[in-house]
């Protein structure tokens, strides 16, 4: 059964035409990555299904056939679309730590959705959207969710805002769900992770489409490809067909970008140090205790080296970057020793 159908989408901004003849369905239960370099018009497409471009006045949208949800979207108000995402279409954005409002916890973020799209449940008390966030925490694989649920998304770490943004798009088990470059910032352990999620969650019968400048990755979850090019779809197929028999001069180097491991460099001659961390800590309120983010780390920096800081999501390499250059809020962090030397 299809979600999504789209036949002959074409979007102009003033005279110039952003995206033309797109067509392409998503069926339930099945994974579409719509994958492209920068500028090809992914996030256009993005905007336009859900109905954020037909609001902006300098911007036009025709299609042959647009239903989503079995709903004909050619001529939607807007309000027909504000009754559609969150309850039907959910969307991943790529940047969890800008998309989760810092001042708000886990708990109210992932609420939210339950709040405007779904009144009769959020009427029935606290303990029932809080059930429903844990539910939706828990199936976007965030560990130990009930105890993040009051924290905030500057306490957590990149992989863990990316699962809470996760949860947020489900938690009303929309039919759709549009995943925008959502493995970008992540780690490879936790992109692939992500994409295990993502997997489940087509399983569980949820149209999933993923779009991407990284072939690769989504490859690993897709069912069919479809590449698009300076608004166009210049290939589509399966998966098989897209990675072994790719047709044009685009696919072929979306392909050929993908990384084939690190190389070492050449020998550095150290200079003076610039940075000395010793037993560096930091910890953070977590209920009534404290975790640690940062427990003893000690490294040096010289001029004219370049030193790698490797880890998951949620090793402290966010937070180590904080507390270097003075962005730590807390009295808890601690540095035993840090010298700046001059650049």
């Amino acid at each position: 059964m299809s979600v999504l159908e789209l036949q002959s989408l074409g979007v102009q901004h003033h005279n110039d035409q952003i995206l033309d003849g797109i067509s392409l369905t998503v069926n339930a239960g099945e994974c579409v990555a719509v994958v492209g370099e920068s500028g090809a018009g992914k996030s256009v497409l993005t905007r336009t299904l859900l109905g954020l471009v037909q609001a902006e006045p300098k911007w036009r949208v025709d299609a042959k056939q647009f239903i989503i949800t079995g709903h004909n979207m050619r001529e939607a108000s807007q309000r027909d679309w504000r009754a559609l995402r969150g309850a039907e279409i959910g969307l991943i954005l790529q940047d969890a730590l800008q998309s989760l409002d810092p001042l708000r916890t886990i708990e109210a973020e992932v609420g939210e959705a339950l709040e405007v799209r779904d009144q009769r449940a959020f009427g029935q008390g606290r303990r029932l959207r809080r059930a429903r966030v844990l539910e939706a925490l828990k199936r976007a694989g965030l560990p130990k969710a009930e105890q993040h649920l009051r924290q905030r998304s500057g306490e957590l770490s990149g992989g863990m805002r990316q699962r809470a943004l996760i949860a947020s798009a489900i938690v009303c088990n929309p039919r759709l769900l549009i995943a925008d470059e959502p493995t970008t910032a992540l780690d490879p352990t936790t992109a692939a992770r992500v994409l295990e999620l993502f997997s489940s969650i087509k399983a569980s019968g949820t149209a999933l489409l993923l779009i991407s400048h990284d072939l690769q990755s989504v490859a690993q979850i897709a069912d069919r490809i479809v590449v698009l090019d300076r608004g166009k779809i210049v290939e589509s197929g399966n998966r098989d067909q897209i990675l072994n028999h790719p047709q044009h001069p685009v696919t072929q180097r979306l392909l050929a970008a993908a990384p084939s491991g690190a190389k070492p460099g050449g020998a550095v001659v150290p200079g003076k140090p610039l940075i000395t961390v010793s037993d560096g800590t930091r910890k953070f309120a977590l209920g009534k205790g404290h975790t640690f983010a940062l427990s003893r780390v000690s490294f040096e920096l010289r001029r004219g080296e370049a030193v790698g800081v490797l880890g998951e999501s949620g090793a402290g390499k966010t937070t180590l970057a904080r507390v270097l250059v003075g962005r730590s809020d807390s009295i808890q962090a601690r540095l035993n020793a840090l010298r700046h030397g001059s650049g």
